[in-house]
């Protein structure tokens, strides 16, 4: 299966605009597009290009890396957000690693090879022990993260909503 994580740029805002429309039809999504910095938030793609872009992130927000991800064919599959530092909140709920695939998408081993992919850039960004979460009742996502040696360290919860917290070690810093 062969992906790659690529830099947003207007060249893709057709693309993004029917993945958006997707996730809203297929997942009836209330709270936001997973590893996709808010995208549903902004009122045009541009505004979403600008504030990843931005260098001045505010007080509440960590540095990030922001990618969108495209196969073989050029379609986008998904996103994901590389979180290079952790604040209280993404060390208990978020992780440095935020990612999903696009309903149409699902089922073909992207979420396995995006997460493999987003942990490669973790270690090229000195980021050797990575924190991946997903909510308790996400089967799906948990075997991903377990596919990609992801190993429980516990369970924590916020606003009735419990997450598995899994972390992957590569201390050794090998690319692989």
């Amino acid at each position: 299966m062969k992906i790659k994580l690529v830099k947003p740029k207007i060249d893709y805002e057709q693309k993004l605009v029917n993945a958006i429309k997707e996730f809203f039809k297929v997942d009836n999504i209330k709270s936001g597009i997973e590893g996709s910095s808010n995208i549903v938030s902004y009122d045009s793609i541009q505004k979403w290009l600008d504030f990843i872009n931005k260098k001045d992130l505010d007080s509440n927000l960590v540095p990030f890396i922001q990618y969108l991800v495209i196969n073989e064919s050029d379609d986008l599959v998904g996103f994901v957000n590389i979180r290079l530092s952790l604040n209280s909140y993404l060390l208990n709920f978020g992780g440095h690693i935020g990612y999903s695939v696009v309903t149409s998408q699902r089922q073909k081993g992207y979420a396995t090879e995006i997460l493999k992919q987003a942990i490669k850039e973790c270690q090229k960004n000195n980021i050797f022990e990575i924190l991946v979460t997903c909510k308790k009742d996400n089967i799906i996502s948990e075997k991903v993260i377990r596919k990609n040696n992801g190993i429980l360290e516990d369970l924590r919860e916020i606003n009735q909503i419990e997450y598995k917290r899994f972390w992957i070690n590569k201390k050794n810093g090998n690319i692989s």
